[in-house]
């Protein structure tokens, strides 16, 4: 498999870069704001999350392009305020 590989959910305001099996970039749209993290594998149970987002297991994720997600990102960064996590 070749990363980086792109989802987000339906409702479009979560957004997923998948860097590798043990982890992920994960966008969260909330309102006029936005939480941008990276997060790693730290538990089994996280290592079958991003299996399940990488095989799109039961459709719950959409897959897309890098230039989406890019371009949703630098959106945000340019016209949202950025939450801590």
């Amino acid at each position: 498999m070749i990363f980086p590989l792109y989802r987000k959910y339906s409702h479009e305001r979560t957004y997923f870069k998948i860097v590798s099996t043990n982890g992920f970039e994960e966008l969260n749209i909330i309102g006029k704001s936005f939480i941008l993290r990276n997060f790693e594998v730290k538990i089994f149970t996280d290592r079958i999350f991003i299996s399940d987002m990488m095989e799109n297991k039961e459709n719950l994720w959409v897959e897309i392009g890098a230039e989406e997600y890019e371009a949703k990102k630098n959106y945000c960064l340019a016209n949202l305020q950025m939450l801590s996590q």
